[in-house]
């Protein structure tokens, strides 16, 4: 089956009585063509790369026909991070695993413009040397920056 392309974003907010976070995120299938994102999973992780552990998610596993997208929430303590910003690995049968930022921060653009611009997963075109550097993934961005 061919490779999907998968694009990826997340927003966390705290709550302080209760010690929580939620982290909101949206993986959309943006891939052309036919080709479903099957069984496309995310985890909550920290700057190491290690579960945060436990997380209550809204759905997992979830398959995207082109075009489609879903947003699942995760609800955690924040303490469980250890002072470290959340990270989503993101995986699937049919598409790449990268890790993104969970907390919305963007990484700086290659082109040098101004604004953010979608992580996909999967996408052969460009790499970003800022991820591989302090993340220890590589994060593929998408070429037409519009």
């Amino acid at each position: 089956m061919p490779r999907a392309t998968v694009s990826v974003s997340g927003a966390t907010t705290t709550v302080g009585a209760d010690g929580t976070s939620t982290t909101t995120v949206t993986v959309r299938n943006t891939g052309p063509g036919l080709t479903p994102a099957l069984l496309t999973d995310v985890h909550l992780v920290n700057k190491s790369g290690t579960p945060v552990l436990p997380v209550r998610w809204s759905d997992n596993q979830v398959s995207l026909w082109p075009g489609e997208s879903t947003t699942l929430t995760a609800t955690y303590r924040t303490a469980d991070l250890h002072g470290s910003a959340p990270m989503l690995r993101v995986s699937g049968w049919n598409t790449a695993t990268a890790t993104v930022p969970g907390n919305g921060e963007v990484c700086p653009r290659p082109d040098g413009r101004a604004g953010a611009f979608p992580v996909l997963l999967g996408h052969p075109c460009l790499t970003c040397s800022h991820w591989g550097a302090n993340h220890g993934e590589v994060a593929i961005w998408l070429h037409d920056w519009g």
